[in-house]
């Protein structure tokens, strides 16, 4: 297997960067291209435009973050936004959720169905 291809299958999803420098005028101009006449294109097209074009980060998921920010601002939802880095998470997968909850200080948690394949439920239900 070829060792970049390798390499980029095990690193962190926070150190995914996108593919080229000119990225968001690519792709702002391809959502222009196929939703310009979408129904509420004339309304949402200023914020996602500033976005793409002032966005400076390589890394996708701090794109993420700030589009989700935006999109949060502009819909007036005042959810705290955070990362799994603000966190000590630690064990397998169910136990780094169950800090996560704690941790958060959440009162649920919620999955897709394919989390079935990975979580014990029966943890889920001591920590209440």
């Amino acid at each position: 297997m070829d060792y970049n291809y390798q390499r980029r299958l095990l690193q962190k999803i926070s150190e995914t960067q996108v593919s080229s420098y000119n990225w968001g005028i690519k792709n702002w101009n391809t959502l222009k291209a196929n939703y310009a006449r979408a129904r509420y294109f004339k309304l949402v097209s200023p914020i996602l435009e500033e976005f793409y074009r002032t966005i400076k980060t390589p890394f996708l998921s701090q794109l993420n973050v700030s589009l989700i920010k935006i999109i949060c601002h502009h819909l007036n939802i005042k959810t705290k936004i955070t990362n799994s880095t603000d966190y000590n998470l630690t064990g397998d997968p169910t136990e780094k959720l169950i800090n996560l909850r704690k941790q958060s200080k959440s009162s649920s948690y919620l999955s897709g169905p394919s989390a079935k394949n990975y979580l014990r439920e029966e943890l889920f239900s001591d920590y209440r």
